[in-house]
């Protein structure tokens, strides 16, 4: 069974961006924990117009959200590591909304990783 692999964010034939991500029982944890790591981005959101950047991260979350619901990495907390503080500001203000949503359970930043128990 398949718990771990290398994904990316694409649109069209552009790569946006690539990370590692991992299935595994982690402790504390009530069952398999996905954890995104290493995320690289695209030179064109490092050196190019980043304005699209914040949007590039939140599909690729949505892409990860999406695996642990339905794909090969069936999960109900998900960690993504964040690569930087301007990340952590992002998802931590991206949190607080999606923490008002009935999709999910807790969504809340510990130290530099995002963590998400979806319901």
């Amino acid at each position: 069974e398949l718990n771990a692999g290398v994904f990316a964010t694409r649109y069209d034939d552009e790569i946006a961006c690539v990370c590692q991500l991992n299935c595994t029982l982690l402790p504390g944890s009530s069952g398999p924990v996905l954890r995104m790591r290493h995320l690289t981005v695209s030179p064109r959101y490092d050196f190019g117009d980043t304005s699209e950047y914040g949007a590039m991260l939140v599909d690729t979350m949505v892409g990860i959200i999406s695996l642990a619901r339905r794909g090969k990495f069936h999960a109900n907390e998900l960690k993504l590591h964040l690569r930087s503080p301007n990340d952590r500001m992002f998802f931590t203000a991206l949190g607080r909304g999606l923490s008002e949503s009935d999709q999910f359970r807790n969504v809340e930043i510990r130290g530099s990783w995002l963590h998400i128990i979806l319901e």
